[in-house]
This record gives C-alpha cells, structure tokens and sequence, in this order.
C-alpha cells in the first residue's frame, strides 16, 4: 500500500515518541507502522503501473482497427 508523502514520517514519528511505553495500544502501532514500512520499500509505484490505451481509427472508414497501449 502507498502512503501519502509525509504520511509514514508522520507515522513514524508517532511511532517513536511510543517507543518507550510498553502499554498494548503503543506496542500495536509500533508494530503496525514497522509493517507499513516494510510494505512501502516493496509496493509497486501506482503511477509506474498506469496502462494508457488510446484506440486506433482507421482515417479513411473511421472504424476501431485495433488497441495501442
């Protein structure tokens, strides 16, 4: 999953300042942000996965030949 930028640094942050409490709520998010982190040094960039396809019209009948990606 992306995040938004600033986002995981937000969360990281967060994450951080919880490091010394060792109360459940702050253990999970501790370990929910580690997660995150891990996800977004693998996840695929969204923009880099787009696919565009533009159809492709023959000029003299005007009808759909075949697809361009």
């Amino acid at each position: 999953m992306k995040v938004a930028e600033g986002q995981l640094e937000l969360l990281q942050d967060i994450a951080e300042f919880l490091r010394y409490d060792k109360s459940m709520p702050s253990e999970l998010i501790r370990t929910y942000v580690g997660e995150m982190v891990k996800d977004q040094a693998v996840a695929p960039d969204v923009l880099q996965n787009t696919v565009h396809v533009t159809p492709d019209i023959d000029g003299e009948t005007g009808k759909l030949v075949k697809y361009k990606t």
